[in-house]
Formats: C-alpha cells, sequence, structure tokens
C-alpha cells in the first residue's frame, strides 16, 4: 500500500486531494469500486472524483461545507449519547457499504479524513473510501475502530457508565462482529447499563462461573500476598481475588478461588505435558519436512521414521523423570519443577524486603522519604560503605572496638553562588516572541495606531472561543476557530481551520486545512479584519 498525502485546493469548491510519493496508478484500483464511487452518491462516503494526468492517478474528495473531525473534537465537547449516535453512524456505514460492492477494510477511519456536516452533536459524519485491490492496512477493522474510540472519547464532556468499556471489550474480542457492535450500541442509546449495573451489556464468550472448590493443592496464596493483607475467611479470599484480578484471571487458574487461596499443581503439571507433546510433535513435523517431503526416497523415509521414534522416546523419558539419570544427575519431576520455582520466587522477596529495608533511614520518628538522617546515623551508614568498598577490593577491615559516640562536626551551610548575568534569557526571549501581528480594523484609518499581538512559539489560534482560542476575535464573522499560526524558528504559516467564510491571504482566498507559509510583512483577512506579520527589528523597513 503507497505512502498517501493529502493536500486541498479550491476549485469551484473545496477539495481534499489525496497523492502518493511513488505516484498512483490505474492498475492500483478496483475499477468496479472506483465506478460506483464516481456515478453513484453513497451515504456518509465523500463524493469522489479520480483525474489521471500522464498515467498518473489523484483522488479528488469533494469537502465543501464540511469540517474536518480533528478540528471539531478540539473545539466541541459532546455528551455520552452523541458519542453512540456518532458511532451508530459509524457503524451503519461499515455495515451498508456491503450494498454498493464495498468493503468496510477500504475505509480511511482516521479523524483527519472523517468530515463533518453541521455541528459535531448532531451532524452527519463522511468517510474517505480508498478504492484500493488491497486493503488500507494489516491492521484488522476492530483495531481502527478501538482507535477511533479512543479519538472520540476526548471530546466527551462527562463520562457515564460503562459503555466504553464494553465497547472495547467488545471490539477487542476475536468474535468481533458489526451486527454485534450495532445491538450493543443500541442497547446503550436505550439507557441500559452494563450487566453489573442491571443492563445486559456484553462480557464476552460465556465462561463458567469461578466458585470455591474443595479440592486440596500444595502451595499457598500466602507465599505471594503481605501477610497483613490476606482475608480471614476463604469467602473474603475469593472475594479480593476476584476484585483485584478479575474474572477472567480467576477462571484461567482454577485453584485460585479453592478454600484458603490454594493453587493447584495439576495446571503447571498440564503446562509442561503440553510444551512437551508440543515440542516433539514441530520437531517432528520439521523432519518429515526437510528429509523426505522435500527429498522423498524409502531411505529418507526410513530416517524420518527412525528419528520420530527417537524423539517420542526421549519425550517419555523427560516426562518419567529419567532423562536426567542418563546424564548422570538427580530426576527432576514436575512437582520438583513446581517447588523450586516457588522457592526461587520465596527468595527473590526476600531479597526485595532486605533491600528496601537497607536503604531506608531508621528514624524514631517514622521520617518520609527524603527528610534529612541524624549525623550520628549517617557517619556510621558512611562507615558501613567503606568497609563495603574495601571488602569489594580485596582488603578487609579490622573490626574496631566500640567506644563513646564522637559528635561529628556540624556540616557547613552549603551556599548558591550568583553567576554574573549571561546573555541566554534574552536569546531565549528572542526566538519565542520574534514575531508579531498588527491588527487593523477594515475600516480604521491607516494612520490610527494599531493593535499589537506577541506571537509565542508553537500553535497561536485566531478565533471567538475563549476556551481553545489564543487570541479572540469577537467580529462579526468570525468561526470558534477560525485560523492557525504556526510559529517556528524559520517562520510562521497560517491554516486556515475550516471556517464558514474563509481566510484571505495576500488577496487569494485559501483552501482549508492546507499550510501557507507567510514572510514578514504579509497580511491576512479575517471578516473585517487585516492582520499583518512583523518581525521584531524589521517592522520599520517592511513596509
Amino acid at each position: 500500500m503507497p505512502e498517501l498525502t493529502a493536500d486541498f485546493i479550491r476549485n469551484g469548491g473545496t477539495y481534499m486531494v489525496l497523492g502518493a510519493k511513488g505516484g498512483l496508478h490505474s492498475r492500483q484500483f478496483n475499477r468496479v469500486q472506483r465506478s460506483m464511487l464516481s456515478s453513484v452518491s453513497i451515504p456518509n462516503l465523500l463524493r469522489l472524483d479520480v483525474r489521471e494526468v500522464d498515467f498518473e492517478v489523484s483522488l479528488h474528495y469533494e469537502i465543501t461545507g464540511k469540517r474536518m473531525l480533528s478540528q471539531c473534537l478540539k473545539q466541541e465537547k459532546i455528551t455520552m449519547p452523541e458519542l453512540y449516535g456518532l458511532l451508530m453512524q459509524i457503524a451503519e456505514a461499515l455495515d451498508d457499504c456491503k450494498q454498493f460492492m464495498l468493503t468496510p477494510l477500504n475505509f480511511y477511519l482516521d479523524v483527519d479524513f472523517i468530515f463533518v456536516e453541521e455541528p459535531l452533536s448532531s451532524g452527519i459524519l463522511y468517510f474517505t473510501y480508498l478504492p484500493f485491490t488491497e486493503t488500507l492496512s494489516a491492521e484488522s477493522l476492530s483495531g481502527a475502530l478501538i482507535g477511533l474510540i479512543t479519538r472520540l472519547i476526548t471530546s466527551v464532556s462527562t463520562m457515564e457508565g460503562e459503555g466504553i468499556q464494553q465497547l472495547l471489550r467488545l471490539c477487542s474480542d476475536e468474535l468481533f462482529s458489526l451486527s454485534e457492535f450495532k445491538k450493543l450500541l443500541v442497547r446503550l442509546m436505550a439507557g441500559e447499563e452494563p450487566a453489573s449495573a442491571g443492563g445486559t451489556g456484553y462480557h464476552g464468550p460465556e465462561k463458567l462461573p469461578c466458585r470455591p472448590d474443595s479440592r486440596s493443592s500444595a502451595a499457598t496464596i500466602k507465599e505471594y500476598v503481605p501477610e497483613q493483607d490476606v482475608p480471614a475467611s476463604a469467602g473474603d479470599l475469593y472475594t479480593s481475588i476476584s476484585d483485584i484480578y478479575g474474572e477472567e484471571v480467576c477462571s484461567a487458574f482454577p485453584g485460585a478461588s479453592e478454600p484458603g487461596g490454594r493453587i493447584s499443581q495439576s495446571s503447571a503439571s498440564s503446562r509442561v505435558y503440553t510444551y512437551i507433546f508440543g515440542g516433539t510433535v514441530l520437531a517432528a513435523a520439521l523432519l518429515w519436512k526437510l528429509i523426505y517431503f522435500d527429498h522423498p526416497g524409502s531411505l529418507n523415509r526410513s530416517i524420518c521414521l527412525a528419528l520420530t521414534v527417537l524423539l517420542i522416546a526421549a519425550a517419555l523419558l523427560i516426562l518419567r523423570g529419567r532423562w536426567s539419570l542418563l546424564l548422570g544427575s538427580r530426576p527432576l519431576k514436575v512437582g520438583d519443577a513446581n517447588k523450586n520455582e516457588m522457592a526461587e520466587q520465596a527468595d527473590e522477596d526476600n531479597e526485595d524486603s532486605s533491600w528496601k529495608q537497607s536503604w531506608r533511614w531508621d528514624h524514631p520518628s517514622g521520617s518520609e522519604l527524603g527528610s534529612t538522617p541524624p549525623l550520628n546515623q549517617a557517619a556510621s551508614n558512611q562507615t558501613a560503605s567503606n568497609q563495603a568498598f574495601n571488602i569489594w577490593h580485596g582488603s578487609v577491615l579490622e573490626p574496631q572496638e566500640s567506644g563513646p559516640a564522637v559528635p561529628s562536626p556540624p556540616l557547613p551551610e552549603q551556599r548558591t553562588v550568583l553567576l554574573r548575568e549571561a546573555a541566554v534569557p534574552e536569546k531565549l526571549s528572542s526566538s519565542t516572541a520574534r514575531f508579531t501581528l498588527e491588527r487593523r480594523q477594515t475600516e480604521q484609518a491607516a494612520e490610527s495606531n494599531p493593535e499589537i499581538i506577541t506571537l509565542r512559539k508553537g500553535s497561536f489560534v485566531i478565533g471567538r472561543s475563549e476556551e481553545i482560542c489564543q487570541y479572540v476575535d469577537v467580529t462579526p464573522g468570525v468561526s470558534r476557530a477560525h485560523a492557525e499560526l504556526m510559529v517556528l524558528e524559520e517562520g510562521c504559516s497560517l491554516k486556515d481551520l475550516g471556517s464558514r467564510n474563509g481566510t484571505v491571504l495576500r488577496g487569494e482566498p485559501i483552501a482549508p486545512y492546507k499550510s501557507y507559509p507567510m514572510n514578514p510583512g504579509d497580511s491576512f483577512t479575517i471578516a473585517d479584519c487585516t492582520y499583518i506579520l512583523r518581525q521584531r527589528g524589521l517592522g520599520a523597513n517592511l513596509d
């Protein structure tokens, strides 16, 4: 799939032009889908005009009167029902495209390529469809929906209920389908809560309940859980495990639900058996593939049979614990492996606890981390560290006789010296505030003093919304987020953010969502206001 590039133009309307760095060719497109998009108006899809010049194809999508979804998410807030309504539009567009011989995998599900008509809360979504013979990416449809949901929830004013968790859980399931996605959205839009709150939300494939069992086991959970945190009863322990790790973990480890918090060794044994059996089958398959199937013959077949028998014999010896006898070592059984594993874990826990106690200051008042230790204790710690240093380098200190503690002299007070002022702050201030804007009303006299606006490095948005704009312009005709100036070290660029009345640069209207470079002295017009870009130190010579 070629790497796509996007451009925006004005030509009797506003168009988004998609191309590729290496160029697009007609052989890369599906002819049926290409003609369908060009001749039929499909709901929720941008109208496509395919243009070919010198065997290079460009895709022109009409976006007149529509706004980019990524800009809408920055400017507007939506509620949970409105979010579910937008997701329902996405699900219906993906599901209904099959009626027009299209595939959901060729939808460009990115907020920069989805457009909105009217306000976001009640608007209609329009999607970009790429009629390629190959799918847009190897990412699954459910993965693309997860990314889109994650971006949409950033614009939600208040998160309520567990609907988002239910949707993400469904999209992460291997049995994901658009029909189930739509059914869940219908329930959420109807106000039904997940099952934990009395509703009928999605919980994945049906699983057996995790209940206490009376089977015995050898290992206990107390070795892994701090003693003060262990519940008093088996019922409390089961509740604690379910709350912390969830029902999936509880069902995956049956022993965790037993009274007393015991874990069975049968799961560890079954895993070892599975690994040995799977390894044996895989090795035998590789032998037959490399020796016999690639070079058929009676001799190679006999060799494969003999090696297969040897592999089976070796696997049986390993399972019975006899393989180590042939090597001259003590046999290791599956149960021993489980015990050794728990013993190593216990040793690591002990080392961690001893290390944590070694570096803490044992202050009698229980001071917090970062407090200064007493001088005598600091001296003793320094002595201990010197002994450790000498032992590491091969010399051991003789034990010293204990005597009365000699008070250490008070530590000298550390003072900071203020060096002479350098030119760094001036350089930084000049680099971050190199440019300014002069704002004038159209009917304002040229000799009157304009308003000076200081531009800082980064994004500078002009509009009438106080929440998202760096400069608020309440002149009639100015959109909530009208235009954006990107201030960089090398210069500035101007971008119209899909405003209703547009932006005029150097006397020409510019296309929305496209960056135009600006030089000091250039002017642009928003509604009845004119802005002139100035550079500090050059303003007198730019008129």
